[in-house]
């Protein structure tokens, strides 16, 4: 004899209750309020009236029970055979060796060798089942006193702001990214950008040949209006300035050349606490861009495509960026700032989570 399992909210009912309330309502023709005193939820107690309702309307004779359909939460049926099974066993017993081995890296060995595309977390549980254990890539960081000061006086500042003070302050979160192209070359296919975000939404400020820019470089950069444009295509609360930019401790970025250059156009650096990227919003903005990028190369790998050239990929990046979807997700980490300074000062200076 067949079992059927489900797993249901526990205000639901099972399906004993289930058929209950087709038997009153059809057989005995009772009112919905005297079903009610009769019928028991997953929890023990009495349902109410709208959940009967909606078990009586999508309650199958033809099966005996509720049909609940997944097809909207995004969940799809999957089985791993024998072959892919010990494709990916293969694969990490190689790739631990060679490089840092992540399920997203398996994944695309899995699409491009097999042409089959699982989830991560199906990886995750084939492997885990075969033995296997993950380490966690992002550990937590141990501050020294002085560093735990800098950042808990950084997290009270923010915090004394109120929501108009932090919007005019935060002007700019400004930060470098490097974007690897997919898939074949890592060390030749990449690029690095400078971008910045704030509660206005996402600007790209410059993508430059070298992954660090020099003092001159970044001087003509700023003299030439790049990082003003950047901020006024953000809505700032002052459109003619001036500006702050909170930034990380980049050498180039406080040289005298590159004061001047800031001082001539308005801006004044505000600097997060060392080794904090918890405490620098672009960076949350960086991880969506990342996966979201992830997602197209993976797309074009499935339709057999050929990986982009470094301008095709410069166009997507910055067709990706302009979309809405991005502008929104910036403005949400821009406006996360006080939450995760919220976190600092209750961990008294931890490294924040949220």
């Amino acid at each position: 004899m067949p079992v059927i399992s489900e797993v249901v909210h526990p205000l639901s009912l099972n399906f004993e209750n289930q058929r209950k309330v087709i038997l009153l309502r059809d057989v005995k023709k009772q009112s919905w309020d005297d079903v009610r005193k009769q019928g028991r939820n997953l929890k023990g107690k009495k349902p109410t009236v709208k959940l009967l309702r909606r078990v009586y309307k999508n309650f199958s004779k033809k099966k005996g029970r509720v049909v609940y359909k997944y097809k909207k939460c995004g969940r799809k049926p999957w089985k791993v055979t024998k072959g892919v099974e010990s494709f990916l066993l293969r694969r990490l017993k190689a790739l631990r060796c060679e490089s840092i081995c992540t399920t997203t890296g398996l994944q695309r060995e899995l699409v491009n060798e097999k042409g089959v595309d699982l989830e991560a977390s199906t990886i995750r549980k084939v492997l885990t089942r075969n033995g296997c254990f993950w380490l966690t890539r992002a550990q937590k960081r141990k501050y020294s006193p002085d560093v735990t000061a800098q950042r808990l006086a950084f997290a009270k500042a923010v915090l004394r702001m109120s929501k108009a003070q932090l919007r005019e302050r935060l002007s700019l979160s400004l930060d470098g990214v490097v974007l690897s192209m997919a898939p074949k070359d890592p060390l030749e296919r990449q690029n690095w950008c400078a971008h910045g975000i704030s509660e206005g939404g996402f600007a790209t400020v410059v993508f430059h040949k070298s992954k660090k820019l020099c003092t001159v470089e970044w001087a003509d950069i700023v003299n030439g209006g790049k990082l003003t444009n950047a901020i006024r295509s953000l809505s700032p609360t002052k459109p003619r300035g001036p500006w702050w930019v909170l930034c990380d401790n980049e050498t180039f970025l406080r040289t005298a050349v590159s004061q001047a250059a800031h001082k001539a156009q308005g801006i004044s650096l505000w600097s997060v606490p060392p080794r904090s990227p918890d405490l620098n919003p672009v960076e949350k903005f960086w991880a969506w861009l990342r996966r979201t990028l992830r997602q197209k190369d993976w797309a074009d790998l499935r339709a057999g495509r050929k990986a982009l050239d470094k301008k095709a990929y410069q166009a997507r990046v910055r067709s990706t960026c302009r979309t809405k979807r991005a502008q929104a997700v910036a403005a949400s980490c821009a406006g996360g700032l006080r939450k995760v300074c919220k976190e600092v000062v209750a961990k008294k200076g931890a490294m924040a989570r949220s």
